[in-house]
């Protein structure tokens, strides 16, 4: 029996000042609407009071379907979009034409890296199969990461819950970056370029562990 593929996710990830809600052009245009409106539900205590970047990627743009994003999502939800990012060129111009502000925001001005910081992103809530969570900095999960859930973080990741979802810890290199999970149940955790797979049978099973890198190494420790 073959196993069904996985329709892509609408996404939100932490940027420098602002979050990014991605709308992946293969998602069929008639689910974009419930996928936007689970999605800001979701994340809607984050939502509040941010910037938004709406990333529609490759998807080709219509009248129709820039009036509704307007009106259904942007204002029913009271959105604050900082610019629109679209690679579909008629799209373009047609947000354009609307007097939108297209393209990918600019960039803040440089501070020394010594003085750079990135929030911590803290979701007070689980995340179920199919949701993926991206962000620069550490992020701090209060609940549950079920099986067929993402979080890709450029730091540390705490899970304060059940951990059974793919984590990826340091995923722009970093090395030093460590996992915690409350209760550890997932089959990889990954660190850097670094990856472990594990099985109920894993001593960690069931358990609060910490995960590090040492050499070339991913090792876990037990956590009392």
């Amino acid at each position: 029996m073959e196993r069904e593929k996985e329709k892509p996710a609408v996404v939100l990830k932490g940027g420098a000042g602002h979050l990014r809600l991605v709308v992946p052009d293969g998602l069929p245009d008639p689910e974009v609407w419930p996928a936007l409106e689970k999605a800001i539900q979701e994340a809607h205590h984050l939502l509040e009071g941010s910037r938004v970047v709406l990333d529609l990627q490759g998807r080709p743009l219509t009248e129709e379907l820039i009036g509704r994003m307007l009106k259904d999502v942007i204002w029913n939800y009271g959105l604050s979009i900082l610019s629109w990012v679209s690679f579909d060129s008629g799209g373009q111009n047609l947000l354009r034409k609307a007097g939108l502000a297209v393209g990918e925001p600019a960039a803040a001005p440089s501070e020394p890296r010594q003085a750079r910081s990135v929030q911590t992103l803290l979701l007070d809530r689980s995340l179920r199969s199919g949701q993926k969570v991206e962000h620069p900095g550490d992020v701090f999960i209060i609940g549950q990461v079920n099986d067929g859930a993402e979080v890709v973080s450029a730091g540390n990741i705490v899970v304060w819950g059940r951990l059974q979802g793919l984590v990826h810890a340091g995923a722009e290199g970093n090395v030093s970056s460590r996992v915690i999970a409350k209760s550890f149940e997932a089959t990889q955790v990954r660190i850097g370029r670094l990856f472990s797979t594990f099985d109920s049978a894993s001593p960690w099973y069931g358990k609060s562990v910490l995960f590090a890198v040492e050499g070339d190494a991913l090792i876990a420790k037990e956590l009392p």
